[in-house]
């Protein structure tokens, strides 16, 4: 009701300023008809009424020119006299102005009051419900009884399993099991990311940016292979020229998991996926000291962690000595870094399973790496 009486106190206000231009216009109505009847246009009046400029105006008298000279009506009221009938010069006319502007003044200090007033303000809610309540209350028209209770189940949401496709160009769409499998090669060649989930999952989308933009299912449209899609700006807030989507799954896939985080400066740390169980369209995946950028988030659980530079420097430390951390933590320093270099790939490697991998022009075996401690000094290819 504030910006009720806030309204209300603005539109007495305005009118307050016309009567009292109308008013103060009637009590020197003839020096009024003397700029009018002086005036060669429209532009001349208002310009003497409102700043006193007489310099374009025939007066019959210095006198009257030097009281022109003083006048200062407001835009309103300038308007309001050029508006103004002769009706209005009537003396019963007159005193139904001055009447008006009496019961004005008073509604703008009721306003005012209750403004400024709480207990003022709940008073006069309290009258105009009652007031509502006296006007339009009816009689009661159903009889009530000690019948049962009615009660009314609402069919359960069918949930469905979907495959999910996002291609290149960041269209999205999903697909019902069965087209699926009759169109499973040409929706894998086409999908940049493929992931199965249930219709009312919520998809969750971690970017370079250090955000984690919320999706549900339920505004992921079904299509057909030959259908376009969305684009996933339109459907949350993800922004395709602002940000990378590191990585797409849905709750259910992280549920129990650990994630790993790199950035790009070589800042490193585990976070439990259950941080991110939320329903925030947006939130912070992680800190960030400017300048830096993530390069990897992943479900992880290898022994070991390889960190490759894009100076080819190379690193593997077991996995566990990266700190357990919070969602909100910067992390802890994973590899040295020369000033000119950063992080641009990352593995995770089990020593028991041969693993290569080609790093530059390189094929490197990733097990035949010398196992160091986090943050010691890479081996460079």
């Amino acid at each position: 009701n504030t910006r009720k009486y806030k309204k209300l106190l603005e539109r007495e206000s305005e009118k307050r300023e016309v009567q009292e231009g109308l008013i103060k216009a009637v009590d020197i109505i003839d020096l009024i008809l003397e700029v009018l009847r002086g005036s060669k246009n429209v532009k001349n009046v208002r310009d003497c009424l409102m700043f006193g400029k007489t310099d374009e105006i025939r007066f019959k008298t210095e006198k009257a020119k030097e009281q022109a000279a003083f006048l200062h009506f407001t835009e309103r009221q300038t308007d309001a006299i050029l508006d103004m009938k002769l009706q209005k010069l009537i003396g019963l006319e007159i005193l139904a102005l001055q009447k008006e502007h009496r019961e004005t003044l008073e509604k703008i200090r009721k306003y005012r009051r209750l403004l400024s007033d709480e207990d003022e303000m709940k008073a006069a809610i309290r009258s105009e419900l009652e007031e509502i309540r006296d006007a339009y209350a009816l009689p009661r028209r159903t009889l009530l009884s000690d019948a049962e209770e009615a009660v009314f189940e609402e069919a359960p949401e069918v949930v469905l399993p979907l495959a999910v496709s996002l291609n290149r160009f960041g269209y999205v769409k999903s697909y019902d099991m069965g087209i699926y499998e009759k169109n499973k090669e040409a929706i894998q060649e086409e999908s940049q990311t493929l992931l199965f989930t249930m219709s009312d999952a919520r998809l969750f989308l971690f970017t370079d940016g250090g955000q984690m933009h919320l999706l549900k299912m339920k505004d992921v449209p079904m299509g057909k292979p030959k259908d376009k899609g969305v684009p996933l700006d339109n459907i949350s807030n993800y922004r395709s020229s602002e940000e990378r989507i590191l990585l797409l799954s849905d709750f259910s896939s992280l549920s129990g998991k650990v994630l790993l985080f790199v950035t790009a400066n070589g800042m490193i740390k585990r976070v439990n996926a259950s941080e991110f169980d939320t329903i925030k369209k947006t939130t912070a995946s992680t800190k960030l000291v400017p300048g830096d950028a993530l390069v990897y988030v992943g479900a992880f659980s290898q022994p070991d962690t390889v960190l490759v530079s894009s100076g080819k420097a190379v690193l593997r430390f077991p996995t566990d000595q990266i700190p357990l951390l919070k969602k909100g933590s910067v992390g802890v320093r994973g590899m040295k870094l020369a000033s000119d270099d950063r992080i641009e790939t990352v593995y995770g490697l089990d020593p028991n399973v041969k693993s290569f991998v080609k790093i530059g022009s390189k094929k490197v075996n990733l097990t035949e790496l010398k196992r160091k401690r986090r943050d010691g000094r890479p081996d460079t290819l």
